[in-house]
C-alpha cells in the first residue's frame, strides 16, 4: 500500500454516519438486556427445577425405603411360619397393601387349582430368578398387568440344605407416588408404566378422590409433552395443583425420572411438571429495568463519544500532514536503497564469478539456471551447454560408482526437502567423463509466498579426501597382505548376518580354519615366502566360495568363512561339509613359492547359528573350539561343533589352573634316566624327566601337560623350575673336581624362542656353581627346524659357554644336513619310533644305520632312546651306536635312587650281566617273539 493511500482513512463521514455513538450504545445495551433476561430465565429455571426434582427424589426414595423395610420385616416373619398346604394368596393390610406369593424351586408361582394362573411380567420373573440364585432376600420394582407398579421382596425356603421354594411379597407403590406428590404444591406428579398395553381413555385419581380425563393440553401444549404423552399407558397420580397448572395454561417445565427393575431395565417413568410462571414474570420486570438503565447509559455515552470524535478528527488532520512529509522522505530513501541494491548485486555477481568454488542455481524441476565461471572450468562446459539443461543430463550421473546409489532420487528429494540436505556429498561427472566427488552446501530460494522455487548449491572438490577416507576405511577393515576382510569387518558382517537370520528365521554357518605347518615354511624360507604363501591361500579360499560369502583373515595363519541364507540344519551340515572339504582339498595342493614347492594343510572347525550360538561371541568361541578339536585329531580334518567339546575345553582349563597351582606350590617332581655308554658300560649322561603326580587325577603324562604349558606360556617358568631343580640335584653326584655324569635337560620350542634363555641358563649355573661342560640341553629336531635365526644365535652363545647341545627325536623333523652342520650340535638322539621296530622293519633298520653313519661322519655322539629288548641293544652295539637309553637297562627313577645307583661302581656292569645271562637261559629267536612273550606276561 502506498503512503498516499492513507488519505482514504480520513473518510470519517462514513463511519460516524452509520456507526454513531448513540446507535452503538443502544445496540450494546439491548444485547446486554436480552442476555441478562435470558441468563436469568435459564439460571432461575434450572435452579428451581433441579431443587424441586432433588426434593421429590429424596422424599420418594425415603418413603420407598420405608416400604421396602416393612416388606423385609413382613417377609422374615412369613419365612419363620410353615407354608400353607394349598398355598392360598394371603393379603394383609396395614400401612400398605401386601400380597404374598409362593413359588417352587423352579420359580413357578403356586395357586389354588380353581384360580387362573396369570402370566407374570419379565421384571416379575427376574426377581424370582434372582431370589433363587441368592443366599439372601432380594428386592426390586415390578411391572404388573394393566400398568400396575409394585415393590417386590423375594427369598427362598430350604429343607435339609436344599432350596424347595420361596416366598414373594409384593406391595403397590402407587400410594407412595400419590403421597409424595401431595407434598409439592407447585409440582404435577405423573407415574408411567411402560409394561402394559396402550389405553385410550386414561382416568387419573386426584387427591379429592374425583376422576377426570387426562386433558388434551398435556398432549399438544408443548413439543416435549407432545412426544411423551402418547406413550403413556397409565397415570399414577396428580399433585394438588395439577389441574390449575394444566387447565390455566400457565408456563411449566418437564423433568423425567426413570423407574427401573432389579436388573436396571426401565419399567416406568415419573414425569414432573414444574410451574415456572413466577420466574417469567420476574424476568420481564428485570428486563424493563435493564432497558431503562441502558437508555440512560447510552445518552451519557453519546455525549462522551461526540466530544471524543471531534478531538479525533483534529488529530487525524495533523497526522495526515505528518504522513505526507514522511512519505516524501521515504520516497527519497527508497531511491537511495534501490541504487545501493543495484551496486550490491553487481558486487555479488563479481564475487560469485571470481569465487574458487562451484556455485550453481537450479529450479525444483532439476534444470540449471546459473553456473559460475569456476564451475564451468571445473566441469569443462560452456554456459550455453549447461544453463537450461537438467542436472542429470550433464554433471550428475545416474548411479554412484561403488555404492550404486540412485542419484536421480537424490536430486528429486533435495528439490522436495531442501532443508533436509543442508549439506551432502555425492559423485559428479565432468564433460570428459571424469568422475569427481563434490561436497555440496544447499540453500532453498523462496518466493514471497514462502514456496521453494530454486536451490542454491555451493560445492567443493573432495575427490582426494574421498580417496583418502576410502583408503583409511580399507586399511581399517581389510587385511593389507591378502586384501581379505580383517577381524573388524568380519565381526561387523557377522553382526548383520545374525540380525538378518533372526529376523527371517534363517540359519548361517561359520568356518574357522588353521593352516597346519605354516610356521616351518615361514621360518625356513623366510617371512617374504610366508607372506606369498598367505596371499595364495587367500586367493584359493576365494575360489572355493560363492560371491556373497565372506572369507576373512583373523590372524597370521587363521581364516574364517561366513555362509549366509541357510534354511535348515540338513543344509548346514551339507554346505559346511562341502565347503570345508573343498577348502581342504584346495589347500592340500602344492604351492609354488618362487620355485619352492611347499605343502600345507588346514584344520577346519564348523559351527552354525542358532544351534551353536546366538551371538557373535558364543558362536566364534564354539567354532574356535571345533577348530582346535579338528587340529587335535590330525592335519586336514573337519570338526563340527558339539556340546561335549566344551567339556574337553573345561578339562584343559582345569588342568591349566592345576598346573599353575602345582608350579606355585612345588608339587612337580623330576625323575632321572641314565644314558649308558656301550663301549665302557658306564653312565655318561643322566636325562632329567618332568613328572606331575596330580593329587586328584594321579600321574599325568608329560606329553599332555607339557603341550598345555606350551600353549599357555607356562613352559617358560616350568622350564626354569626344571633346570634349577635338576642342577641342584646333579650337583650331588659330581665329584669335588667336577667329574661325573652329564645332566641332560630338555628345552621346549617356547623356551628355545625366549629371548632371555641364555641369561636364564647362565644365572642358574652361577647360582648352583654347576660346571657348564656337565650340562647338556636337548632340543627336538622339529624345534630346530621351527627356530628363527635369533634362536640359532642363542645356540651359539650356549655352546660358547661350554654347554653341549643334543638333537632329540632325530629322524622325525626332516632337517637338512647343511643346516645341521652349521649348528653347534654335539650329539644326536635317535627317536624311539625307529628303535622299537628294529628286528622287524627293515626300513627302520636302514634309517638307524644311516643316522649312526651320519653321526660318525659328522663326529657327533649318537644316542638311541627307547631301547627295551636285548636284540635292539645288540643291533645298536653292532652298528657302532655310542649310547643307549631305555627301560631294558634303567627306568626313570627319583633323584635319591639314582644317587645310590651311581655310588655303586659295578651297578651298570651288573645290569648288563643280568640281561646277558637272561638271554642265555631264555634264548629268543627274534625280537617279535620276545615282544609277544613280554606282552603276555610270561
Amino acid at each position: 500500500m502506498g503512503f498516499r493511500d492513507l488519505q482514504i482513512m480520513n473518510n470519517n463521514g462514513f463511519y460516524w454516519r452509520f456507526l454513531s455513538p448513540p446507535i452503538l450504545a443502544v445496540l450494546l445495551l439491548g444485547a446486554a438486556a436480552i442476555g441478562a433476561v435470558y441468563f436469568h430465565l435459564q439460571n432461575g429455571l434450572s435452579i428451581h427445577v433441579n431443587g424441586q426434582t432433588a426434593l421429590f427424589q429424596q422424599l420418594y426414595d425415603t418413603r420407598l425405603s420405608e416400604l421396602r423395610l416393612d416388606m423385609l420385616h413382613r417377609w422374615e416373619a412369613l419365612s419363620r411360619t410353615p407354608a400353607p398346604l394349598n398355598f392360598p394368596i394371603e393379603t394383609q393390610k396395614e400401612k400398605e397393601d401386601f400380597q404374598t406369593w409362593y413359588f417352587d424351586a423352579s420359580g413357578t408361582l403356586l395357586f389354588p387349582e380353581q384360580q387362573s394362573r396369570p402370566a407374570p411380567s419379565e421384571s416379575f420373573k427376574l426377581l424370582l430368578y434372582d431370589a433363587l440364585a441368592s443366599e439372601f432376600p432380594v428386592n426390586g420394582l415390578i411391572a404388573g398387568a394393566r400398568g400396575s407398579l409394585s415393590m417386590g421382596v423375594a427369598g427362598v425356603r430350604r429343607k435339609a440344605g436344599q432350596v424347595v421354594g420361596g416366598i414373594l411379597l409384593t406391595a403397590n407403590i402407587e400410594p407412595v407416588l400419590i403421597n409424595t406428590g401431595k407434598a409439592f404444591q407447585e409440582t404435577l406428579l405423573v407415574g408411567i408404566n411402560r409394561d402394559g398395553g396402550m389405553v385410550a381413555d386414561v382416568v387419573v385419581p386426584n387427591p379429592d378422590e374425583r376422576f377426570f380425563e387426562v386433558p388434551q393440553i398435556l398432549s399438544f401444549n408443548s413439543a416435549a409433552a407432545g412426544t411423551l404423552i402418547p406413550s403413556l399407558e397409565r397415570v399414577a397420580g396428580w399433585g394438588s395443583d395439577a389441574e390449575q397448572i394444566v387447565w390455566s395454561g400457565r408456563n411449566h417445565h418437564l423433568r423425567r425420572l426413570s423407574l427401573r427393575d432389579n436388573l436396571e431395565q426401565q419399567i416406568g417413568e415419573i414425569i414432573l411438571f414444574v410451574d415456572v410462571t413466577t420466574l417469567f414474570e420476574q424476568a420481564r420486570r428485570q428486563a424493563w429495568i435493564v432497558a431503562a438503565a441502558g437508555l440512560l447509559i447510552s445518552v451519557v455515552l453519546m455525549l462522551i463519544l461526540t466530544n471524543q470524535s471531534r478531538r479525533t478528527r483534529t488529530q487525524l488532520t495533523v497526522s495526515q500532514q505528518a504522513l505526507e512529509k514522511l512519505n516524501e522522505k521515504l520516497e527519497w530513501r527508497f531511491l537511495e536503497r534501490t541504487e545501493e541494491l543495484r551496486r550490491s548485486e553487481e558486487n555479488y555477481r563479481e564475487l560469485v564469478e571470481s569465487a574458487n568454488s562451484i556455485i550453481l542455481r537450479w529450479n525444483i524441476q532439476g534444470k540449471i539456471t546459473f553456473f559460475n565461471q569456476f564451475a564451468l572450468r571445473f566441469f569443462g562446459y560452456s554456459e550455453q551447454e549447461v544453463v537450461g539443461r537438467h542436472l542429470m543430463d550433464c554433471i550428475v550421473p545416474e548411479t554412484e560408482s561403488g555404492s550404486g546409489r540412485d542419484l536421480s532420487d537424490l536430486i528429486r528429494d533435495i528439490a522436495l526437502h531442501p532443508d533436509f540436505y543442508i549439506s551432502n556429498i555425492n559423485e559428479n561427472v565432468c564433460k570428459d567423463g571424469r568422475r569427481v566427488w563434490v561436497s555440496w552446501a544447499n540453500r532453498a530460494v523462496r518466493n514471497k509466498q514462502g514456496k521453494v522455487v530454486e536451490i542454491l548449491s555451493i560445492g567443493n572438490d573432495v575427490s582426494d579426501k574421498k580417496l583418502f577416507d576410502e583408503r583409511i576405511y580399507h586399511l581399517a577393515h581389510y587385511d593389507a597382505l591378502t586384501s581379505l576382510p580383517n577381524r573388524v569387518l568380519f565381526y561387523e558382517r557377522l553382526d548383520k548376518a545374525l540380525e538378518n537370520a533372526g529376523r527371517k528365521n534363517l540359519q548361517l554357518v561359520v568356518l574357522y580354519l588353521y593352516l597346519d605347518r605354516f610356521k616351518p615354511v615361514n621360518d625356513s624360507l623366510g617371512h617374504a615366502m610366508g607372506d606369498l604363501l598367505l596371499q595364495q591361500v587367500g586367493e584359493r579360499l576365494r575360489d572355493c566360495l560363492r560371491e556373497e560369502d565372506t572369507v576373512a583373515r583373523m590372524s597370521g595363519d587363521e581364516f574364517t568363512v561366513l555362509l549366509e541364507d541357510v534354511t535348515s540344519r540338513a543344509e548346514v551340515m551339507n554346505l559346511g561339509s562341502q565347503v570345508a572339504g573343498k577348502i581342504i582339498d584346495k589347500l592340500s595342493q602344492p604351492f609354488d613359492l618362487e620355485g619352492y614347492e611347499v605343502y600345507v594343510s588346514a584344520s577346519v572347525g564348523v559351527a552354525a547359528y542358532p544351534q551353536d550360538g546366538t551371538d557373535p561371541v558364543q558362536l566364534m568361541s564354539n567354532v574356535d573350539i571345533a577348530m582346535y578339536h579338528a587340529k587335535g585329531e590330525g592335519r586336514g580334518r573337519v570338526a563340527f561343533y558339539e556340546p561335549h567339546m566344551n567339556a574337553e575345553v573345561d578339562r584343559r582349563l582345569r588342568m591349566e589352573r592345576d598346573l599353575r597351582k602345582a608350579l606355585e606350590q612345588d608339587e612337580l617332581t623330576l625323575h632321572y634316566q641314565p644314558c649308558i655308554d656301550l663301549a665302557n658300560r658306564s653312565v655318561e649322561v643322566v636325562e632329567a624327566l618332568l613328572r606331575w603326580p596330580h593329587l586328584a587325577s594321579g600321574e599325568i603324562p608329560p606329553d599332555e601337560f607339557v603341550s598345555l604349558a606350551e600353549e599357555t606360556g607356562l613352559v617358560i617358568p616350568l622350564g626354569a623350575w626344571a633346570l634349577k631343580t635338576a642342577l641342584r640335584q646333579a650337583k650331588e653326584w659330581l665329584s669335588p673336581e667336577g667329574s661325573g655324569p652329564q645332566l641332560a635337560v630338555n628345552l621346549s620350542l617356547g623356551q628355545f624362542r625366549h629371548r632371555e634363555l641364555v641369561q636364564m641358563v647362565r644365572a642358574e649355573l652361577q647360582a648352583c656353581d654347576f660346571p657348564a661342560d656337565r650340562l647338556v640341553l636337548e632340543i627336538t629336531e622339529s624345534t630346530v627346524m621351527d627356530s628363527h635365526g635369533e634362536s640359532s644365535g642363542q645356540l651359539a652363545e650356549l655352546s660358547a659357554m661350554g654347554i653341549e647341545i643334543a638333537i632329540d627325536d632325530f629322524g622325525t623333523g626332516h632337517s637338512s644336513l647343511s643346516r645341521l652342520r652349521e649348528m653347534p650340535v654335539n650329539s644326536l638322539k635317535i627317536d624311539r619310533s625307529f628303535v622299537q621296530d628294529l628286528g622287524r622293519d627293515r626300513n627302520d633298520e636302514s634309517i638307524v644305520e644311516t643316522i649312526i653313519a651320519m653321526g660318525h661322519s659328522l663326529q657327533l655322539i649318537v644316542i638311541a632312546e627307547g631301547v627295551e629288548t636285548f636284540e635292539q641293544l645288540t643291533f645298536l652295539q653292532q652298528r657302532g651306536c655310542h649310547m643307549v637309553q631305555g627301560y631294558l637297562l634303567f627306568r626313570p627313577m627319583p633323584g635319591a635312587e639314582l644317587l645310590e645307583m651311581l655310588r655303586e661302581e659295578e651297578g651298570v656292569a651288573r645290569r648288563f650281566k643280568q640281561e646277558e645271562d637272561r638271554q642265555t637261559e631264555e634264548p629268543v629267536p627274534d625280537n617279535v617273539a620276545y615282544l609277544e612273550k613280554k606282552e603276555s606276561g610270561e
